[in-house]
């Protein structure tokens, strides 16, 4: 009777095992199966552009986000596609939830859009406020590069300019007893000032106003020149803001008309007719290789995130918060090997990192060139410190003109709380072996000897840090060291300065490639793109579970998430500045 009882439970939750076993394979096919949409005469692509997009592609083929594309590299190639459609008419985004990572991202998005209309197509945005308690700079300047900017009757052109604000906590420091120890290569090298001054030093002034004044100068102009209006007229009507009287900014040019979003559909009936076709921009088939293709590729890198010795992990869903060097290298590896692969494009978007791990990639990098491939790094948002370290072997560097580069420098130390814990009452008391010891505690303060190692160790990564940008571009270093001390530039600074070659995007560089290979006319025009690593799948995800790797639960609600609804929000980043970040909570950081 109880063997009886026992076999029946047993065969229960064998049942109940299978049903969740099926109920995930159906949820992982509706997951993968293809959702693209046939593209008939008369066609127009709408884009509800909502949170940030990523750098990195993805697996395209299920519903990441309904109202977005999942990454950069999709908006461009969709749009690159599309143009060449003779069944796509028109371009429709709706951008009231919309964010960018930064001015280099809008920069490649407007240039996108642009190639589009060029190609006899038309383009229209959306938009209920350019910032409500916010500014709307970024969102206007992205809006401007279309052919009509349409907008709520209560809306605000919020274009006010650019700001960086900035808290120093030096005083509350001192009163808490907190000593932040910490070296610097050289004076621009702003990264800790929070913590280690009282306000703005002049360098830390100097570099941020010239670089507010070069990000405001491409927006000023690229406004005026979408917009048809003199550069003057631009920059009076960002000294006037907030706008709230939008009927003026018609007369004015600045946008073209107020409505409710029902309006924008009428409009487009009445200029396309009323036979058009609206389908989601995910839904637009991409056009696969064909048979005709060249046997040539060029290999596009992925390098997100911080540099750091060990990668932060990440889902399949959002790119980590450190790139993962093993798999880039892996990745570079594959690239050489490949004989079919003519050139690289290492697409690099990092504020920084270790220097070790900063080598690590520069080393993997120059194997690229002594393997006679051709290397062209791409610049995104960021590539500074150690992201322009990492770029130094490159035949030649393109960035955006809002890229933020640079920044040629080290920093390194640790904060001291000794006074702090007397002030409430707790001792520390130490036994130790060696003189340096204690050296990257963070109780002790340094000693005269741990800060002469200190400084001989900055000394030494700064040089090296010197001695490979000479290397990599052919400067001279008495130049490098007028440049360097920790600056960020802008891309259109650094072009100046000889620290980048071209400005422009992503699909610059990769033009640049084929040139650079010595691809034929023919090759050129079949050459086969392909990005590295891999998109990230589902069903790898899958894999990872059943090799222990991932648990079982959390690739299940990652399911029932996707498919009813439940996506996870990104994270925004912040684009202010890639010398900004908080202090580690380990006993040293080093930065460079």
């Amino acid at each position: 009777m109880v063997k009886k009882f026992i076999v029946g439970i047993l065969c229960s939750l064998g049942f109940s095992f299978l049903l969740l076993l099926l109920f995930l394979s159906f949820s992982v096919y509706q997951l993968m199966r293809p959702n693209f949409a046939e593209i008939k005469p008369n066609t127009v692509l709408e884009l509800k552009l909502e949170h940030n997009l990523q750098e990195r592609p993805l697996s395209r083929g299920f519903p990441f986000q309904k109202t977005s594309t999942a990454s950069l590299r999709d908006f461009i190639d969709i749009l690159q596609s599309a143009r060449q459609d003779p069944n796509i008419k028109g371009l429709l985004v709706h951008m009231e939830k919309a964010s960018f990572t930064g001015i280099a991202q809008i920069q490649e998005l407007r240039n996108s859009i642009r190639a589009f209309r060029k190609a006899g197509k038309y383009a229209i945005v959306y938009n209920d406020t350019f910032g409500e308690l916010s500014s709307g700079m970024g969102a206007y300047y992205f809006a401007s590069v279309f052919d009509e900017i349409w907008m709520q009757p209560l809306g605000l052109l919020n274009i006010t300019g650019l700001a960086v604000i900035q808290p120093f906590g030096r005083k509350l420091l001192d009163h808490l007893g907190i000593s932040p120890e910490i070296e610097t290569r050289e004076e621009y090298k702003t990264a800790y000032d929070f913590a280690r001054e009282p306000g703005l030093t002049p360098a830390n002034q100097q570099a941020t106003q010239e670089m507010l004044n070069s990000f405001l100068k491409q927006m000023v102009t690229g406004i005026a020149q979408e917009r048809d209006l003199s550069e003057t007229a631009v920059l009076d009507a960002i000294n006037q803001a907030p706008i709230f009287n939008l009927e003026s900014a018609v007369q004015d040019g600045l946008i073209d008309k107020v409505s409710y979003k029902d309006g924008v559909y009428h409009h487009l009936e009445q200029k396309l007719g009323k036979d058009i076709n609206l389908i989601a921009f995910h839904q637009y088939p991409l056009k696969q290789q064909t048979s005709s293709s060249s046997d040539a590729k060029i290999a596009v890198i992925f390098a997100n995130g911080m540099i750091l010795r060990e990668a932060q992990k990440s889902n399949f869903l959002f790119s980590g918060a450190s790139m993962d060097t093993e798999e880039i290298t892996e990745s570079l590896n594959q690239a050489i090997k490949d004989p079919t692969i003519k050139a690289i494009v290492f697409r690099i978007d990092c504020p920084g990192g270790s220097p070790l791990a900063s080598d690590k990639l520069w080393y993997a990098l120059k194997k690229v060139r002594e393997a006679k491939k051709t290397l062209i790094v791409s610049m995104g948002d960021v590539a500074a410190s150690g992201g322009y370290w990492i770029a130094t072997p490159a035949n030649k560097i393109v960035a955006n003109p809002g890229t933020m580069t640079g920044s040629i420098g080290v920093i390194l130390g640790k904060i001291a709380s000794e006074k702090f814990w007397e002030n409430i009452g707790v001792q520390w008391d130490t036994v130790q072996t060696s003189p340096n010891a204690t050296i990257w505690s963070m109780i002790h303060p340094y000693t005269l000897e741990e800060k002469k190692w200190i400084t001989g160790m900055i000394d030494h990564i700064y040089q090296t840090f010197i001695q490979k940008v000479c290397q990599g571009r052919h400067l001279l270093p008495e130049h490098v060291q007028q440049i360097a001390k920790g600056r960020v530039w802008t891309g259109e600074q650094a072009l100046q300065w000889g620290l980048v070659d071209v400005l422009g995007d992503l699909n610059t560089a990769i033009e640049l490639a084929k040139t650079e290979a010595g691809l034929s006319d023919w090759e050129k025009k079949t050459v086969q793109i392909l990005y590295l690593p891999k998109p990230t799948s589902l069903f790898h995800q899958l894999s990872l579970m059943l090799g222990g790797e991932l648990a079982l639960s959390q690739v299940f609600s990652q399911i029932l998430n996707d498919s009813w609804g439940g996506m996870l929000k990104q994270i925004q980043l912040n684009i202010s500045d890639p010398n900004k970040h908080l202090l580690s909570t380990s006993a040293i950081t080093v930065e460079h």
